[in-house]
């Protein structure tokens, strides 16, 4: 057993916020561009960062009601293999229960083991919600995954606050043919643009105008790698300026210091750490501070870097889910703990508070 452990577990039960891995969450600011001494474009983000630990332990659990739990259920405090990132609209936690076919609300975010939803949003019926998001001007949006029949995203003029129908259709029906109809991973929004990681496609899809109609034309189709093309890409991020892709099968991550308007060569790639190196990443996620976190899915991590890297190769400071950086293996090789990833697909930050769907274990992290 890890030291403290049991005492971090009835903290958590009792729903006291535990103190481990708390930090700032900076104010949002819109990242401005200089220049480095090489001409290359140099992105400053503002704030401090989360303090991350190796290893770090859970401070809330979503989805099971013990720390050493992993099974999958339908009932109000249960997931079944979560896959993307969780959103939060004020006070309440969006989850995309994928398996489930439903999105669970938690009001307030949850701070111990174990929450009840609030709500649980199923109206459009059988969908396989994958990541959702809320955009700038509060229209919220749940991708739909590849063994969905109606491909893409769901839109809603505002967050449902009760269990109502979408507002409005993005991407295919029933498998009609069109840009975003080969399996979507991810989506990103920032002001008025929408981006989605179309991993089927290998392609990034770029709309300058956030999308209300089905089987839109997208702006921009981006393909380019660091070296070649993109393979499977899963994650994407973006504030407008920085566009952060997860090139999911080259074993990648690749930044464009500012947003591409053709489909050129990102400015530069990460893929290495001080042991292991990345395998199958997808989420990412940037926060105004400039951390970047990585979910190293296929090594059952997630990286952390402080500052946002400005330069190929650059090594991650800290780790999610693993006691350092040469460790792979799904629950650090044994089995489900508070501080344990499997197959991690999502992370999101808000509030200080950093998200991590755990999906092979069937639960959302929250530190």
């Amino acid at each position: 057993m890890k030291p403290n452990q049991f005492l971090l577990a009835v903290l958590l039960t009792t729903g006291l916020t535990a103190c481990l891995g708390t930090g700032l969450n900076p104010t949002a600011a819109v990242p401005a561009a200089a220049s480095s001494a090489s001409g290359a474009p140099v992105i400053s983000f503002s704030g401090s960062p989360i303090s991350v630990m190796n290893e770090q332990y859970a401070t809330a659990i979503v989805g099971q009601t013990t720390s050493s739990a992993n099974a999958t259920g339908n009932g109000a405090t249960d997931l079944n293999g979560p896959i993307g990132a969780v959103t939060v609209s004020g006070t309440t936690l969006f989850v995309p229960d994928t398996n489930n076919q439903r999105i669970q609300a938690f009001d307030p975010i949850p701070t111990g083991i174990g929450p009840t939803s609030s709500l649980t949003v199923n109206a459009d019926g059988w969908h396989l919600y994958q990541t959702l998001t809320v955009t700038a001007g509060n229209t919220f949006f749940g991708l739909l995954s590849a063994g969905d029949d109606d491909i893409g995203l769901l839109g809603w003029n505002a967050p449902p606050a009760t269990n109502v129908a979408a507002d409005f259709h993005v991407g295919t029906n029933n498998g009609g043919g069109g840009p975003i109809d080969t399996s979507p991973q991810d989506v990103s929004t920032a002001g008025t643009k929408l981006v989605v990681a179309n991993g089927g496609g290998n392609n990034i899809l770029i709309f300058n105008t956030i999308p209300t109609s089905v089987n839109p034309t997208p702006d921009l189709i981006l393909t380019q790698s660091s070296s070649g093309t993109l393979s499977n890409p899963s994650g994407v991020w973006t504030n407008g300026t920085v566009l952060v892709v997860a090139d999911t099968g080259n074993n990648k991550v690749l930044v464009w210091n500012n947003f591409p308007a053709t489909d050129v060569a990102p400015d530069f790639a990460l893929d290495t750490t001080p042991g292991a190196a990345m395998s199958g990443p997808t989420s990412v996620f940037v926060t105004s501070a400039g951390q970047l976190f990585v979910c190293d899915t296929a090594n059952n991590r997630v990286l952390v870097w402080n500052s946002m890297p400005t330069a190929d190769h650059t090594p991650p400071n800290n780790v999610l889910g693993q006691s350092d950086f040469n460790g792979v293996g799904a629950n650090e090789g044994f089995t489900t703990d508070i501080f344990s990833l499997s197959a991690p697909h999502g992370v999101y930050v808000s509030g200080g508070k950093i998200f991590v769907t755990d999906t092979g274990n069937n639960r959302i992290l929250i530190y």
